[in-house]
């Protein structure tokens, strides 16, 4: 996979590597993290209670330092809307946001993808608080896979910014999150963050060193 040949080239040499993933899912990513760099600091971050038991046994496992929540634009506590089904498959857990899901949107994308949508609540961090709370001092590696709240996630940023961004941005139109992928590209870019290679699911970003030191 084109992230892991990135994340293996870039950060190896670097001392003290920090990694996060938001919206870990199985904590899969993780796990293939931990396997490439197994001197980082990684940290995951997933609201999804589905995952509760397997994430509890893997994070002990693979020595990831596991939140259960979320990363947004505010601290407390938020509404998550669990994904439930997904066609013949009576479970799919892995599209749940903190955004209400667009139907209209989902029909033409992925007709028979379902939701709870009563919801229920978890704890939602902003990037300060979140590293206030786990005493990050920098970000190598930020991993973002988080169902249409990465724009919340990246623009609230304004200190201890990654080197390195690997975000989905496919999703924005799939919830009610009022934004656009062209409104992310704006933002991360008045973010001194460059767009170096894309799938047509994600974007990798990088921040030069030059924008890093001013």
């Amino acid at each position: 996979m084109k992230e892991f040949e990135f994340l293996q080239s870039l950060l190896t040499g670097i001392d003290d590597k920090v990694i996060i993933d938001i919206g870990a899912a199985d904590l899969s990513h993780s796990i293939t993290f931990r396997k490439i760099f197994s001197d980082a600091k990684i940290y995951s971050v997933e609201p999804d209670k589905y995952y509760d038991r397997v994430n509890d046994e893997n994070s002990k496992a693979f020595d990831i330092n596991l939140t259960k929540g979320v990363i947004s634009d505010k601290n407390g506590r938020v509404l998550f809307y669990p994904s439930t089904s997904y066609g013949k498959m009576p479970v799919w857990p892995g599209s749940g946001s903190i955004y209400k899901p667009n139907h209209e949107v989902i029909e033409k994308k992925y007709n028979g993808l379902c939701f709870d949508e009563t919801g229920y609540e978890v704890e939602s961090y902003t990037w300060r608080g979140f590293l206030s709370l786990k005493g990050i001092k920098k970000v190598d590696w930020l991993h973002i896979d988080a169902q249409g709240a990465e724009f919340d996630i990246i623009n609230n940023i304004t200190e201890c910014y990654p080197q390195y961004i690997w975000a989905e941005t496919c999703e924005f139109d799939t919830y009610f999150t009022g934004k656009t992928e062209a409104d992310f590209n704006e933002m991360i870019t008045e973010k001194g963050y460059i767009s170096v290679y894309k799938t047509d699911a994600d974007t990798f970003y990088v921040r030069p060193k030059k924008v890093l030191e001013l």
